[in-house]
């Protein structure tokens, strides 16, 4: 347990940001699943591809910012 205070700690902006790139992630395995349906799939294995790179990039741009004091 941490302590009620009323900021937001370097916790908060982690579990924030975690959880904003887990929810964007969904997004984007949505998205891309429907293009597939509709005959994009080569321009969906694009956008995964990119993907694949950029929120493993977010994910440690979040975790450095939730570090810096």
């Amino acid at each position: 347990d941490l302590p009620p205070v009323p900021y937001l700690t370097q916790m908060d902006y982690f579990i924030v940001g975690a959880t904003l790139l887990v929810f964007f992630a969904l997004v984007q395995a949505v998205i891309t699943s429907r293009m597939v349906r509709a005959g994009y799939a080569e321009t969906a294995l694009k956008i995964d591809r990119v993907c694949r790179l950029v929120f493993p990039a977010m994910f440690f741009v979040i975790l450095v910012v939730s570090l810096t004091p």
